[in-house]
């Protein structure tokens, strides 16, 4: 993404609805999200790339939220783009109250993704 200049985007990565699989299933879906997170975190040029997450991080695992936070501490001053990963985040309701908590937390940044779309 930051090779094709795109400023910001949203990821949305785990509906409420998912979370009435399977309990394996969900487990499989849970460890796959984890190393992606671990991936993003591992990236060549995370100096122009900043992450950060909407939505109810408590619905996941202390190590998930643990690598949520440890990857948000980690972002550069003047990243060239911005990634929003929005968590249990389904129905336009969700949405606007995970961006409405985002912006009360300080997170006004969320606001240019979801004005553009």
């Amino acid at each position: 993404m930051v090779e094709k200049k795109i400023p910001c985007a949203a990821f949305y990565t785990f509906s409420p609805g998912n979370w009435q699989r399977d309990k394996g299933e969900v487990q499989k879906l849970m460890s796959l999200f984890q190393g992606t997170i671990s991936e993003l975190g591992e990236l060549d040029n995370k100096d122009d790339l900043t992450e950060g997450s909407i939505g109810w991080q408590e619905d996941f695992s202390n190590n998930f939220q643990e690598s949520i936070k440890k990857l948000e501490s980690e972002n550069p001053q003047e990243p060239k783009t911005t990634i929003w990963i929005a968590l249990s985040c389904g129905e336009r309701v969700e949405i606007v109250a995970a961006v409405n908590q985002a912006v009360a937390l300080g997170k006004k940044s969320i606001l240019k993704v979801f004005l553009l779309c």
